[in-house]
């Protein structure tokens, strides 16, 4: 039986949800994933989950609703792998000031690292990786250079689609709203504007 494992970029998924269904963000991303292989012929050997948690943010609920999300996903056995926000400088040439905000690191050297060390201790026949973001393709070849016979797909979130990742993958689909819905946690327990009000 194949054995498939999913890496997902946490932010690239959120901020297509954002973007295109908002109320679609209490995502079961187990189920989503067993959406897109043949359960009869595929086995999920694992769900990589990558992000890191806005700590900095003037609104505390945000962080309050990702550990809760993380949590959540423990439940369905999703592994999730953190990175760390570092704070910039950032310079206005319009006003000549200089404003703090704070940049995500880690998550696409996680990936990556996650990637490859996994195909080279052999845990997956095929990878599938969620996202649309063009920095993981160095981790796809170096996984094509080492010659370990695997599939690498990736599972593109709404908007989110690039030709040159697809280029570089053996296979691509696209996630779609419909399929969303059907991968939803239950509704008493999703913050607030995180579940449609009624699924059609």
């Amino acid at each position: 039986m194949n054995r498939v494992a999913f890496f997902i970029d946490g932010f690239n998924l959120y901020h297509s949800l954002k973007s295109n269904a908002p109320e679609c963000r209490w995502l079961n991303i187990k189920k989503l994933c067993e959406k897109y292989i043949n359960l009869d012929k595929e086995e999920l050997v694992a769900v990589y989950y990558f992000s890191a948690i806005a700590t900095w943010h003037p609104d505390p609920m945000k962080a309050v609703k990702h550990n809760k999300y993380i949590d959540r996903l423990r439940q369905e056995n999703v592994i999730p792998v953190l990175g760390k926000f570092k704070e910039k400088s950032i310079y206005c040439k319009l006003c000549g000031q200089v404003f703090k905000s704070h940049e995500e690191k880690r998550t696409d050297v996680n990936i990556a690292l996650k990637m490859v060390s996994e195909a080279v201790l052999g845990n997956y026949d095929t990878a599938i990786l969620v996202s649309g973001d063009t920095d993981i393709i160095p981790a796809i070849e170096t996984i094509r250079s080492l010659s370990l016979n695997k599939r690498i797909g990736v599972l593109f979130p709404i908007g989110r689609f690039t030709n040159e990742l697809k280029q570089c993958a053996d296979f691509s689909r696209k996630i779609t709203t419909s399929v969303l819905r059907e991968c939803l946690f239950e509704k008493e327990t999703a913050p607030d504007g995180w579940y449609p009000d009624t699924l059609d």
